[in-house]
């Protein structure tokens, strides 16, 4: 297995705690799931359904204007009621026949009673902490060490499997998600033997009401699993996440009289990352969430370190500092405004085709939205606070490493939610465009945005959101002095630029690449850019001119040839979605 996956050949065997030992949870690689744009699913038949705000639903909008302005010469309005009848596919099809795979070896099988030689997992273990882990306020690391001390001391015998499975998935962000000069795909793979063992240990996990450590369990394997290829796997131990805190209480406060300081917050840090996490799902896959903004009355987690609460470090940080903490809360606060969304504009994704919406509501419930997302930004502290562009293209040196990484991770997750809810196309072209070139940026640096597959999710999303408003500025409806055409051309050709550095070979940004391609030969079909076009910082054409192709012939022929292509390959397989966080988009092209 050297050389394979490389783990070290000296492992230590586990013995764990009695129960049973078996897995539920498939790891065969025949189940894989690409966390962007195909499914391969064995032994099922359907892949469920995507509402409202899944990309499945958005784009499937995009065709119906796409339709409606290039179909047979056609001059067809779709009303406000058509695109709310598209906005959610119920995909069902029978499994895809297995490829036969002649002189390939299987896949070793994996043994998930086993760890690396305690060096390597000492080192992992701060390599985790050390960069992804900040992104996991819920885990203290004195607490992992400890339980990896108390494993060593019993000869690893009668371990728990909720320590087992965190160790592995702890160990799967660290080969995966940190800073390394390796390609992408390789530390994909070198995580996965990892995470396949916390895979098989999952199924036998069972939450007790005194032990944080199951939820701690499924919160990891929840966020690492949805950036892999078993990416369906996200919606099914989400479910099994929420109902496991559900089952330990984490919804009440904790008491003073059974928990310390630190544990009572790291309680509630759990309960606000099962929140965060089932915002993020019901948001990608477009499906009602399971925990509305009701039930949230706990109070937001506190913004002071850990070491702190355990009595470890003086308590001198302030609200306006850049910290683990402080990005917690903020994007708790960011992701009830989501819930909002979803339950206001989406109508919690629950389509009902009786049920109409006019413009005048629908306008209405969105700069509601607008005002609580803007209040939001006003309260940021200055730690927190939006970052542009032109400050990242500035920064020399790592420096403000810590600062500049909360800052951007941040502000592209709010950029997101403007491309969902915002009241004005400019609003929602500024929004998309701003983070293309913020993680156009970011590549170059990547302590910016440590977890290459959110970074490939947002651009991706934001290249659909210009292509749609190249659309409705191509038929006329809309025109604005803000962006010209050309802007947001350049706009794809930096998207996809930027696809090209991210995710290396990876299954999922292979896709990605290949539909932004797609849309952006449409987008240079549509307007033709003049030669010695220059380009401005972060990748916009600021002056190029643009010719619009004529109607008469010249559109006769797009439509008899390329766009009807287009839109046939985008139909062809309109069943076979990606199963994955929010990149969920049609197999238009096949691997």
């Amino acid at each position: 297995m050297q050389g394979r996956d490389a783990i070290p050949q000296d492992e230590t065997r586990v013995e764990l705690a009695s129960g049973l030992d078996k897995s539920a949870w498939s790891t065969d690689p025949g189940d894989s799931v690409d966390g962007m744009a195909s499914i391969t699913f064995q032994g099922e038949a359907c892949s469920g359904v995507f509402g409202p705000t899944s990309n499945p639903a958005f784009l499937q909008k995009i065709i119906v204007a796409q339709r409606s302005i290039f179909g047979q010469g056609q001059n067809r309005t779709p009303s406000l009621n058509t695109f709310q009848a598209a906005a959610t596919l119920d995909i069902s099809r029978p499994a895809s026949p297995p490829l036969a795979l002649t002189d390939v070896q299987s896949p070793p099988v994996v043994n998930p009673h086993v760890l690396p030689s305690h060096h390597d997992v000492l080192q992992m273990v701060d390599t985790f902490f050390d960069n992804t882990g900040k992104f996991f306020p819920y885990l203290y690391k004195p607490y992992i060490l400890r339980s990896f001390a108390n494993m060593r001391r019993t000869s690893f015998q009668n371990v728990e499997r909720s320590q087992l499975c965190i160790l592995n998935l702890l160990m799967a962000f660290a080969t995966t998600h940190c800073p390394s000069d390796l390609p992408a795909s390789a530390r994909a793979g070198r995580g996965d033997i990892f995470l396949q063992r916390a895979l098989l240990l999952i199924p036998d996990i069972k939450p007790a009401a005194g032990n944080l450590e199951s939820i701690q369990a499924l919160l990891m394997a929840t966020q690492y699993i949805q950036g892999t290829q078993r990416s369906s796997q996200t919606w099914d131990i989400l479910g099994r996440l929420i109902h496991a805190a559900f089952q330990v209480g984490l919804y009440q406060p904790a008491s003073q009289a059974h928990y310390t300081p630190l544990e009572a917050e790291l309680r509630k840090r759990a309960w606000w990352m099962c929140f965060i996490m089932d915002r993020m799902c019901s948001m990608t896959y477009g499906r009602p969430q399971l925990m509305p903004n009701a039930y949230m009355v706990m109070d937001l987690p506190t913004d002071v370190e850990l070491e702190t609460l355990a009595g470890n470090l003086p308590d001198n940080l302030t609200p306006s500092a850049a910290s683990t903490p402080s990005l917690l809360v903020y994007t708790s606060r960011l992701y009830l405004i989501l819930g909002k969304v979803i339950e206001s504009v989406y109508d919690n994704n629950i389509s009902c085709p009786a049920q109409t919406t006019s413009l005048y509501q629908m306008l209405t419930k969105v700069l509601e939205v607008d005002q609580n997302l803007v209040k939001w930004r006003q309260q940021l502290p200055l730690g927190l606070s939006q970052v542009t562009a032109s400050e990242l293209s500035q920064l020399q040196a790592v420096g403000e490493t810590q600062t500049y990484r909360f800052r951007t991770i941040l502000t592209a997750h709010q950029d997101l939610m403007f491309n969902m809810s915002v009241s004005s196309m400019e609003t929602c072209v500024d929004a998309a465009l701003e983070s293309i070139c913020i993680i156009s940026h970011a590549t170059h640096q990547q302590y910016l945005l440590p977890i290459w597959w959110y970074s490939v999710y947002f651009t991706f999303t934001a290249a659909l959101a210009i292509y749609g408003s190249i659309l409705v500025m191509n038929r006329g409806d809309i025109q604005t002095h803000r962006f010209t055409p050309a802007d947001l051309v350049q706009a794809l050709q930096t998207a996809l630029q930027v696809l090209e550095q991210l995710g290396g070979e990876t299954h999922q940004a292979l896709r990605c690449k290949k539909i932004v391609h797609r849309l952006l030969q449409v987008s240079l079909a549509l307007y033709t850019p003049v030669p010695n076009a220059q380009e401005r910082q972060g990748g916009i054409c600021e002056n190029d001119q643009v010719q619009l192709i004529p109607t008469g012939e010249n559109l006769e022929q797009l439509n008899g040839g390329f766009m009807r292509g287009l839109d046939s390959d985008m139909m062809l397989d309109l069943s076979n979605f990606a199963d994955g966080l929010g990149s969920l988009i049609p197999d238009m092209f096949p691997l």
